[in-house]
Formats: structure tokens, C-alpha cells, sequence
């Protein structure tokens, strides 16, 4: 599996690992650990509005 496709599957399915590492540890997250985060959110908030 190569990183792109690791990176799409935390982003539609979340990490609950990454998420709790940014949690108790913000700064020790990479930044491309925070962009997958972020893109999550993001995937997440444009689903609710569609189906609200």
C-alpha cells in the first residue's frame, strides 16, 4: 500500500490513533499527519451538510 492510498483510506474512514495523538500531543503530529486530519474534518462536514 503505498502512502497516498494510506492517507485516502484515514481520510474517509478516520484514525482514532492519529486523532488521539493530536490530542495529547499536538506537536508531534507531522504535518502531513495534520493535513490528513484536516481533510477528514473537512470530509465529514461536507457530508453532514449534504444529508441534513
Amino acid at each position: 500500500m503505498t502512502f497516498k492510498d494510506d492517507q485516502l483510506i484515514k481520510i474517509l474512514w478516520g484514525c482514532v490513533s492519529l486523532e488521539k495523538s493530536f490530542e495529547h500531543s499536538p506537536y508531534s503530529v507531522s504535518s502531513r499527519d495534520l493535513e490528513t486530519l484536516r481533510l477528514h474534518e473537512r470530509f465529514k462536514s461536507n457530508l453532514l451538510e449534504r444529508y441534513s
